[in-house]
């Protein structure tokens, strides 16, 4: 589960009620069941190569996981961010 949408600009969304499934991992504000974080846990690289919130989005691609996310965001990216490299 997401609280995130990265298409959940005021002016697209509004449905504070409305909920989204999709197999493309959001990013931000997440959370699983403990059993899923100890599968994801054991994968986890220890040299990553790029972001954690893009190896998430290929180990889900991978394995045919979805994800629920809200029509309005229940969170705010309030920093700048960097990738892996930068």
């Amino acid at each position: 589960v997401s609280a995130w949408n990265d298409n959940g600009f005021p002016s697209l969304a509004r449905d504070q009620r409305r909920l989204f499934r999709t197999d493309h991992f959001p990013g931000l504000g997440w959370m699983t069941e403990r059993s899923r974080w100890q599968d994801v846990k054991s994968l986890w690289s220890r040299a990553p190569t790029t972001g954690w919130d893009h190896w998430l989005r290929r180990y889900m691609a991978l394995l045919h996981k979805q994800c629920i996310y809200p029509e309005v965001p229940r969170t705010r990216h309030i920093g700048t961010g960097t990738n892996v490299g930068e």
